[in-house]
């Protein structure tokens, strides 16, 4: 007998029998294998999981409704330090698995965490996987409809009894007009694909986190006729740390998703400037350039960068030394409704006038004043009392007010401008960026909507190299349909839902995947066609995947040339059966980062991410 291993991998449960197989091994006349011993998993408790230890098993999990990818997802990541995300096959899972990385955090096994992981996969999964699995008549209408709200499969026969047979609540009188409005919301009779697909677009409302009550709401704007956004601009004095690009894109996401649910001429954004604080003064200075000279070449800056990120321009940008009249008019109207006062020169607002000051931050008066940017100075009547109007020496800028020479503080800057262009009420207001960093590419969008725009944000190199190496991935499958002509279509229902729940980007992007994996399996022309427009419609919503794919894939042209005439060197050296020659050429260009692709079409060549 044959015997030769030259590893054995296993969890450290087995410790103790190792050295006995060891001996094993070598009374045989066998040279012993290395081993190496896993930690064990943990429960929530502390408690190591193994079957000689009666824990938690496969069987019990699958009895709770949990999916068998949903486990091989969690468990291919617990011990590494990256996030876990949902994969729907094996196939996506090894392209992630990377044993290097295993050890770098506890094996910490959370069945919280499983159970949303495992409504995290049912989200992303297509139709066609679960198909068979469907009650009978459910066709893919419904599984797309459903599919958002399922934290495990076996909820889908609830769905399809209370969708398929009239609902019949036990309520008491009084609720009649609820009633009334309930049966009006649910979906037509009998429910066949055409009304369900009308019922489901017509319902399902755009959800959003509220600041305010600290949960997610139904957005439902003033007037849909004319929605309005209003986000704090820059501050134009410099450039800033990479964390400030969020808040552009986050809001960039919205505004297209506006436009797509209620008409781009029914939208209107506005994203200020502030070209006149103490900032602005204080770079100025240090520069030795004027304050102008600072605020359009900081200006110029952002412009450029948000136009490199591809995020839309807002309908109206207004600055604020083209509004200080507005500002002096509101500043007046909060003295006389007693909400500030003027000492030394200065207009304040007072705190102490409005009863629910904090409210929406969610901390006390005294929690903001530790830690506000607020100047306890002696003419103010309350430490928390912040300026809304400073006098200007000469050398500053200034302008007359009844207070005398001076300029705006900042806090009153948004108010006079959103409400110049808005109006007193609008739907949104978005918080505020300093200026974007300079990174220009696509790759740091995607690696910004990676993450959820409430979550933490944990920017790395790695991270833009797998935002980049997915695009690749993404312009691959366009280019290889570079010959269909995308169907016209309206966003996929799988992305937009994701996105009508508080512009929940991962989940967007992994329906995104999902859409590009059915492209690249899909030999028929026609169907070519319609997901290669739903990829491109979902793209445009998401601020992505606008570009032409050889563009992107090719990177800087200025070497374009050179390179294609490599590749017809090493064309004509395969065609003269000089396969070393081929191969140098291949070589050469693969160290500096070219990569070859041979097709029945001909040779193609990409950057490597």
């Amino acid at each position: 007998m044959e015997l030769e291993i030259t590893h054995v991998i296993r969890g450290e449960d087995h410790v103790t029998n190792t050295a006995a197989q060891i001996q094993i091994f070598e009374a045989l006349g066998y040279k012993p294998p290395a081993f190496a011993h896993f930690s064990l998993i943990v429960g929530a408790k502390g408690a190591a999981l193994s079957k000689r230890l009666d824990s938690l098993g496969l069987a019990g999990l699958r009895d709770d409704g949990i999916e068998p990818m949903a486990v091989n997802s969690l468990l291919a990541k617990l011990g590494t330090s990256d996030a876990i995300e949902p994969r729907l096959n094996l196939e996506e899972l090894l392209v992630d698995f990377d044993l290097a990385k295993f050890g770098r955090a506890p094996p910490h096994f959370d069945p919280a965490e499983l159970t949303a992981l495992n409504a995290k996969l049912l989200h992303l999964t297509p139709y066609e996987a679960v198909a068979h699995r469907l009650p009978e008549g459910a066709g893919q209408a419904f599984w797309e409809a459903v599919r958002p709200n399922l934290e495990r499969f076996a909820e889908v026969e609830t769905w399809w009894r209370v969708c398929r047979g009239p609902l019949v609540p036990v309520c008491a009188p009084e609720d009649a007009e609820f009633l009334a409005k309930a049966a009006d919301a649910l979906p037509p009779q009998p429910l066949d694909t055409t009304s369900w697909d009308r019922w489901v677009e017509n319902s399902v409302p755009l959800v959003l986190h509220n600041t305010l009550t600290r949960r997610k709401e139904a957005f439902e704007p003033l007037d849909p006729k004319n929605v309005r956004m209003y986000v704090c601009g820059p501050t134009v004095y410099d450039f800033a740390h990479i964390g400030n690009a969020r808040p552009v894109i986050v809001f960039d996401v919205l505004y297209r998703l506006l436009r797509h649910t209620y008409g781009a001429a029914h939208v209107r954004y506005v994203r200020n400037i502030t070209d006149v604080d103490d900032k602005i003064n204080a770079a100025a200075k240090a520069a030795g350039e004027s304050i102008g000279s600072v605020t359009e070449r900081t200006a110029k800056a952002f412009h450029e960068d948000v136009a490199a990120l591809g995020a839309l321009p807002p309908d109206v940008e207004p600055r604020a030394t083209e509004h200080v009249a507005q500002m002096i008019d509101m500043i007046a109207r909060l003295i006389a409704s007693g909400h500030a006062y003027e000492a030394n020169g200065h207009v304040l607002f007072s705190v102490a006038s409005m009863r629910d000051y904090g409210r929406l931050s969610g901390r006390s008066r005294d929690e903001m004043i530790a830690g506000a940017r607020v100047e306890v100075a002696p003419y103010k009547r309350d430490p928390a009392d912040f300026v809304l109007w400073k006098p200007s020496p000469d050398d500053l800028p200034g302008w007359a007010s009844p207070w005398g020479r001076g300029r705006p503080g900042w806090h009153i800057e948004c108010s006079a401008m959103s409400e110049a262009h808005l109006g007193e009420t609008f739907d949104i207001h978005g918080g505020g960026l300093d200026i974007i960093f300079p990174h220009h590419d696509e790759a740091a969008r995607y690696a910004m909507l990676m993450s959820h725009y409430r979550d933490p944000l944990d920017w790395t190199e790695e991270r833009l190299a797998e935002a980049k190496h997915a695009l690749d991935r993404f312009y691959l499958a366009l280019r290889q349909v570079r010959d269909v002509t995308p169907a016209a279509t309206r966003l996929p229902e799988r992305v937009l839902a994701v996105l009508e729940d508080d512009l929940n980007t991962p989940l967007a992007l992994a329906a995104m995947h999902d859409l590009m994996t059915e492209l690249n399996k899909t030999p028929g022309t026609a169907d070519q066609a319609r997901l290669k427009g739903e990829l491109l419609a979902g793209g445009a919503v998401l601020g992505l995947l606008q570009r032409d794919p050889e563009a992107w894939l090719k990177g800087d042209d200025r070497e374009a040339a050179e390179i294609e005439a490599l590749i017809a060197q090493r064309n004509a050296a395969r065609k003269a059966r000089d396969f070393s020659e081929a191969d140098r050429i291949r070589n050469a260009l693969a160290i500096r980062g070219i990569l070859l692709e041979d097709g029945p079409n001909g040779t193609t060549w990409r950057r490597a991410t």
